[in-house]
């Protein structure tokens, strides 16, 4: 399994890629259209399973369905949820993580 962020722009995507073992063995950038995004998971994907992250933002549904056609699973993560969560977790207090992060997908 591998292991796929991509912090996506009108523009251009930034991507890093991770082993199981949360190494990273791949990062870059690409214009941000159907075309690229499509060879990009075809290329991660066609030696090991690929699991793709995102933040949700203006581009959120245009990349799921590009990265689902391209035989990929994709999760979309509201980053403020997760930056919240984490605030909670370290609070002196003993308080603890509670639930999970919120995990927005289409269909």
């Amino acid at each position: 399994m591998k292991y796929l962020g991509m912090d996506v722009h009108g523009k251009a995507t930034v991507f890093c890629l991770l082993n199981a073992e949360g190494e990273v063995v791949d990062r870059g950038s690409l214009p941000t259209t159907a075309p690229d995004l499509t060879k990009l998971i075809q290329r991660l994907s066609s030696i090991d399973t690929l699991l793709c992250g995102q933040e949700v933002g203006t581009m959120t549904y245009f990349v799921h369905d590009v990265v689902t056609s391209a035989g990929a699973k994709i999760l979309s993560f509201n980053a403020q949820h997760l930056r919240m969560t984490r605030r909670r977790a370290r609070r002196p207090t003993g308080a603890t993580r509670t639930g999970s992060p919120r995990v927005f997908r289409r269909g």
